[in-house]
């Protein structure tokens, strides 16, 4: 299979806020697919697109995780970093999103995925996939797009620490000597 366009982003959420899921076929939509080498006049078929293979993802708690879900409600983390030869693969039915550790803003670590077309089987979260070798007669695209996603800072409200007395008065006193307040 071949693939036109390298980008594509989730939408930016604000910092603590609630992640939604996208489906992969939405998200990845504005990606051209194409097996039209398969397709062969009076022979086989061109294979359709089936779903994605993640072959980068670095993996880094203190900014949060991706998350994938098949039904948009039972939702499971990645947990770890993914590799070519670690690969783990999604239907195009499947649904992402990356939920940010609790204060953290900027940009999500991305998520580098390879189209699989329906000559494989895709499974939600398959067993570890080797996607080293792809193009050519595999069921791997060799061109691939990275997801991105980002995270905006928002004011968070100050929060008083530690404490003060102040100095005693008696009522009624007029022009009692003041203490700053820092």
């Amino acid at each position: 299979p071949v693939i036109t366009g390298s980008t594509a982003s989730l939408t930016a959420i604000n910092e603590d806020g609630t992640a939604t899921g996208s489906q992969v076929s939405s998200l990845l939509s504005g990606i051209t697919f194409s097996d039209a080498t398969d397709a062969v006049s009076g022979g086989s078929s061109a294979n359709t697109w089936a779903g994605v293979v993640i072959t980068g993802y670095s993996y880094d708690s203190s900014k949060g995780d991706w998350y994938y879900s098949s039904n948009n409600s039972t939702w499971t983390a990645f947990g770890a970093s993914l590799t070519e030869t670690s690969a783990r693969t999604l239907k195009t039915t499947d649904y992402v999103k990356f939920v940010p550790a609790s204060n953290w803003n900027g940009a999500a670590p991305t998520l580098t995925v390879a189209f699989v077309d329906s000559s494989a089987t895709v499974s939600t979260w398959a067993s570890v996939t080797d996607a080293n070798t792809r193009g050519g007669t595999t069921a791997y695209s060799s061109g691939t797009v990275v997801i991105s996603h980002t995270v905006t800072a928002v004011n968070d409200a100050p929060v008083a620490s530690g404490s003060s007395t102040l100095t005693a008065i008696t009522e009624d006193t007029s022009n009692p000597t003041g203490s700053t307040v820092n």
